[in-house]
């Protein structure tokens, strides 16, 4: 297999589900997707990460790719983009989680002050932090909104 292209192999993996031909392609291109990766989010296991989605995209997309398609080119392209993504992800899932942790600590005699508030206020808060204060709102320190 080493002398066919990668659209050749690409197109029988397509075909046939050749996992030989897709060992080939990923190997063949493994090291310029996951120093892409790892350019662009500076953490070698989000890289790991990028390089393993970059491959599966791949491979759900190798039947509708045009023969004239240059490998290289696309999937340096898709290692971009899912690399901005996986640190766009990574940013949100940071902020949640220190939105929540702000939440766990509150003191009590300030939790006492605001629950009532919150409460009242749920229904016209965004979903994202109606997620954290519902379980507050539920657990043990639940609030009578009577008072």
């Amino acid at each position: 297999m080493e002398d066919k292209t990668d659209m050749d192999l690409l197109q029988a993996y397509a075909a046939t589900g050749s996992e030989d031909a897709f060992a080939n392609i990923v190997q063949r291109h493994i090291n310029l997707v996951y120093s892409t990766a790892l350019r662009i989010t500076q953490n070698r296991d989000l890289a790991d990460d990028v390089t393993q989605a970059v491959f599966v995209i791949l491979s759900r997309k190798a039947g509708s790719l045009s023969p004239k398609t240059l490998l290289a080119g696309r999937l340096y392209r898709t290692a971009r983009f899912a690399s901005r993504d996986a640190l766009k992800s990574r940013r949100r899932r940071d902020k949640r989680q220190q939105e929540a942790a702000m939440l766990q600590t509150l003191p009590d005699s300030s939790w006492d002050e605001v629950a009532p508030l919150l409460y009242c206020l749920k229904p016209t808060l965004p979903s994202r932090l109606r997620q954290y204060l519902l379980p507050e709102i539920l657990n043990a320190r639940a609030i009578d909104p009577s008072g």
